[in-house]
């Protein structure tokens, strides 16, 4: 009976094509989540007792252990045959059935390094594309017990160093717009980064998209700025010196040579926006009869405003021959209640947090706004419209 589990974004359990929904707390997904990175080996109940109840006696802490297998087990369909049990030890055991993007990831990873190492580039770039394509969020990121964090952190650096790589890789090829697309990434990954926005300024400059390259270094001196006080490094801001005072190259191609930076990409389907979708369509249908509309898509983090934002963007780029001319701004800012600027965690306790309470009084109100303007013109008082995304 085949099985696959996603642990990258919110846990999600598919056996024999049908959705496991009974595995809906954070206990009983910390649980599963724990067995299925450390399936390679049984996990004695002791363990597990005392990283889900550290703070509980070693008689109530396997009691607890007890009764939320039993509930586990009820929540898993009869067909999976993957959770395994006996007085001392759990595990959930790993075979051909059983598909899990976690390992997939870590998997692909590998064959690409052995590629790498017999420089196979085509082979490397296929297997580093494929690691990108699992990683869909980072792992678990609804779950806050300790020993997550610094899987997760593993996580990320190395999805970090995977797009690090395919950029490279394909600015060997000369393929600035796919480079480009990979540094956005990264960049959108590991903001604090400064050596990723060189490489995006970069890249942008040998693109023959000078303002792109300067528009980058301006995005990264407001988030340094912004979220920890600080200037962009020397190396930073002389890269920008060179680029501005570079001249341009006579040899180089005009801009309607140059690779367009947003083509279409393949992607996961968007899931569960069909009300938010229709709502887009309807004004991009407005906008191309009678002008310039705005649309404002707001809510909580997380929610994948920006991903819709992106879906009607890349919608408009596959429609350009026929669509009028578009501009896409985006800016994403969103309010964090009780949660770490860098991490994201949610503090357990009530009561405010006042290290953090100037930075959540200036991120209140926070909204993703995706403009579509045709022609060029500003959009008209009073002909905007407020999406709301929810979950679904």
């Amino acid at each position: 009976m085949s099985t696959q589990v996603s642990l990258f974004g919110n846990l999600r359990i598919t056996v024999a094509g049908r959705t496991v929904t009974a595995v809906n707390t954070n206990r009983l997904q910390s649980l599963i989540a724990y067995l299925i990175l450390h399936g390679d080996s049984p996990q004695p109940r002791e363990r597990l007792a005392f990283l889900l109840w550290p703070e509980s006696g070693e008689s109530q802490a396997r009691t607890n252990l007890r009764q939320l297998l039993h509930h586990l087990k009820r929540a898993l369909p009869a067909e999976c045959s993957s959770l395994a049990t006996d007085h001392f030890t759990v595990q959930w055991r790993h075979d051909s059935a059983c598909k899990i993007d976690a390992a997939d990831f870590r998997a692909a990873i590998a064959e690409s390094a052995a590629a790498c190492g017999q420089n196979d580039r085509a082979r490397e770039l296929h297997a580093l594309t494929t690691a990108a394509r699992l990683y869909e969020d980072d792992l678990l990121p609804g779950l806050y017990d300790d020993w997550i964090a610094p899987l997760r952190d593993e996580y990320r650096q190395r999805m970090a160093g995977v797009l690090h790589r395919l950029a490279l890789l394909t600015e060997e090829r000369k393929d600035f717009a796919a480079a480009i697309a990979w540094a956005n990434r990264l960049v959108a990954l590991e903001p604090f980064c400064e050596a990723h926005h060189q490489l995006l300024m970069r890249l942008h400059f040998a693109n023959q998209d000078r303002a792109g390259a300067l528009r980058t270094y301006h995005q990264c001196m407001r988030v340094l700025r912004r979220e920890m006080g600080v200037d962009p490094c020397p190396a930073t801001r002389e890269l920008f010196a060179r680029i501005l005072k570079a001249p341009p190259d006579p040899g180089a191609p005009g801009p309607s040579a140059t690779k367009p930076v947003s083509q279409p990409r393949q992607s996961c389907p968007l899931v569960g926006r069909a009300s938010e979708w229709q709502q887009l369509m309807e004004a991009w249908q407005l906008a191309a009869e009678n002008g310039p509309r705005v649309v404002v898509i707001s809510g909580e983090p997380g929610i994948g405003k920006t991903r819709l934002a992106d879906e009607m963007y890349q919608w408009c780029v596959r429609h350009g021959g026929s669509a009028p001319t578009f501009l896409r701004r985006c800016a994403v800012r969103c309010e964090c209640r009780n949660r770490s600027p860098r991490h994201g965690r949610q503090r357990r306790s009530g009561g405010p947090n006042p290290p953090f309470a100037n930075w959540r009084r200036r991120r209140r109100h926070g909204l993703a706004t995706t403009v579509f303007e045709s022609g060029g013109h500003a959009p008209r008082r009073g002909r905007g419209s407020r999406l709301a995304s929810n979950r679904s």
